[in-house]
């Protein structure tokens, strides 16, 4: 299984997309918090349908909103994908290299 770690501000959740939601008279809130971007959450789509095997794991500051209400949220939010949780504050399993490699989004030399 691969994994993507997603956050949510600046990702999912836009200054353009509350811009244009305020310009068009739309709510720029639900229950959860700020309305997505629908343009991101196609992109999201569409890295979730041209990665078989895909999980997703929230590391964003909602998460301190707590996994139940994050699993509710992209259920009643339609958003796609197969939500696996939430990160923890920290990993403690994780080699140097390893983390040297998520904070980098690459290998290590």
């Amino acid at each position: 299984m691969k994994i993507l770690f997603l956050d949510f501000d600046g990702v999912l959740n836009t200054e353009a997309w509350q811009r244009l939601c305020v310009a068009r008279g739309l709510p720029t809130e639900d229950e959860f918090g700020p309305v997505f971007d629908q343009e991101a959450v196609a992109n999201l789509k569409a890295i979730v349908d041209a990665v078989p095997d895909v999980g997703i794991v929230i590391t964003s500051s909602w998460k301190w909103e707590g996994e139940e209400k994050m699993k509710q949220l992209w259920l009643e939010r339609g958003l796609p994908g197969k939500l696996l949780g939430i990160a923890p504050d920290y990993i403690p399993d994780l080699d140097k290299d390893a983390i040297d490699e998520i904070l980098r989004g690459k290998r290590p030399a």
